[in-house]
């Protein structure tokens, strides 16, 4: 059930990480969340949620390590970036993105880590987010979410801060808009399932006394 979303994998291949993605730069953005919500109840709805309205398609494959389960994908959305960047820096109205996911249920955590390839000539853009249960009160999930871009070549030192900043107020925006949808999706299931009767026994129908059985 916590893989619903997940299970277009493709059959046989490999998704591997870019080079020199495991040297990411410092996050410029930072978001953290304690959501009221079980680990479990948290990542179902995380992963069977409706996908973000840039998304455009994926590849995926999926691989386990003893109780962990890896999932590499290689990610298609449309660019978010103003005009003026699509002109100069990035000039394609799609973005390829590698995404690598770790899941553990039995020592309830997630990790995620994603970097955008269309930018790799030109600096680098990542996130980071991880899952897991609250140390301080286990029936509760900690959220975190950090990322940024980083430009690389002789770009004009205003314009380059422009796109960074812009570029991180962005993810803030996106990481804010997705754990409301998160945290909301988990108020409505929640309620439903308070306004849900408890199912109660019903006693067995009785058939009139020294009644034949029925042929």
């Amino acid at each position: 059930v916590l893989f619903a979303a997940l299970c277009h994998a493709s059959a046989g291949g490999s998704i591997e990480p870019p080079p020199g993605s495991e040297n990411l730069p410092p996050p410029s953005a930072h978001m953290s969340r304690v959501l009221p919500y079980d680990f479990e109840e948290v990542t179902h709805a995380w992963f069977s949620g409706p996908t973000d309205d840039k998304f455009l398609r994926e590849e995926v494959v999926e691989t386990w390590s003893g109780g962990e389960k890896r999932v590499c994908k290689r990610m298609y959305t449309k660019n978010p970036f103003p005009r003026i960047v699509r002109m100069t820096v990035v000039r394609s109205e799609e973005l390829v993105w590698y995404e690598e996911i770790k899941v553990h249920s039995k020592k309830r955590y997630a990790t995620f880590w994603s970097i955008n390839l269309s930018l790799l000539g030109v600096g680098q853009a990542y996130r980071r987010a991880t899952m897991r249960a609250d140390p301080n009160n286990p029936k509760h999930t900690v959220f975190e979410q950090e990322g940024g871009v980083v430009l690389k070549g002789e770009y004009p030192h205003a314009f380059k801060n422009s796109v960074e900043h812009f570029a991180a107020q962005a993810f803030l925006g996106i990481c804010e808009k997705s754990t409301n949808a998160l945290e909301k999706s988990l108020q409505v299931a929640a309620a439903s399932r308070a306004a849900s009767p408890s199912p109660q026994l019903q006693p067995p129908r009785r058939g009139a006394p020294l009644s034949p059985p029925r042929g």
